[in-house]
């Protein structure tokens, strides 16, 4: 029997001048949600614009290995402190992810889960870029 791989990585294109996922790589839309569980359907925030990286993994190494949740880590530009929870308290663990990809016409989920966690830093040395990696679980 085939065993998957924990890692699921997907070349793509943020901001592209092309319509989506029109040219020769997938596209992505990352997109979140600060509604409670009894809003449904959630309102969801595109903010694809802010993305700088991701990366989702789930399934299991051998087919003896217990499947265990998938996650995705996305890094995003944090400029503006929109995704600081000090200074929107909308962000908070619990609000919902959702990564899509866009390919020859056709949209596909890679990802739906929840924030664990938001981590706060800075992608140069000189302290000019904060970003905001966020742990999410499904």
């Amino acid at each position: 029997m085939a065993t998957t791989s924990p890692k699921l990585t997907i070349p793509f294109i943020l901001r592209a001048g092309s319509l989506m996922g029109q040219g020769t790589r997938p596209e992505v839309l990352i997109m979140y949600s600060t509604s409670d569980a009894a809003t449904d359907p959630p309102v969801w925030t595109d903010v694809t614009v802010s993305a700088r990286d991701f990366l989702t993994q789930r399934g299991k190494s051998t087919e003896l290995d217990e499947s265990e949740a998938g996650t995705a880590t996305i890094v995003l530009d944090n400029s503006t402190r929109t995704f600081d929870p000090i200074i929107n308290s909308a962000v908070r663990p619990l609000n919902r992810w959702w990564i899509r990809e866009q390919f020859t016409g056709e949209t596909q989920d890679v990802f739906k889960g929840y924030a664990e966690s938001y981590k706060q830093g800075w992608l140069s040395k000189r302290n000019t870029e904060a970003h905001v990696t966020v742990s999410c679980a499904e």
